[in-house]
């Protein structure tokens, strides 16, 4: 079972993954990445970044939860990118 102290790490990069895949996927049948700046590997660190202040010794729950809303956000460009390929 994963501990509660690892689950923001394990949300970003479940979504920084499937990001990743669906682009490569999108990419694969034609289409082309809107940001020309666009890398995966600096969302991840973004991700990572923001996952490490649920490492801080801060006990409030809200804390807590923001910090797991603003890193599950990461899955937003795997739905988009999902919807596209869809043709939604």
């Amino acid at each position: 079972m994963l501990e509660k102290k690892w689950l923001p790490f394990a949300v970003s990069i479940m979504g920084c993954s499937s990001d990743y895949v669906t682009s490569l996927i999108g990419l694969s049948r034609g289409f082309y990445e809107a940001h020309p700046n666009y890398s995966p590997i600096t969302a991840l660190s973004l991700f990572l970044g923001i996952s490490c202040l649920s490492l801080l010794p801060i006990k409030n729950r809200l804390f807590k939860l923001s910090i797991l809303a603003i890193v599950s956000s990461s899955f937003i460009g795997a739905v988009s990118n999902s919807l596209l390929l869809m043709g939604i």
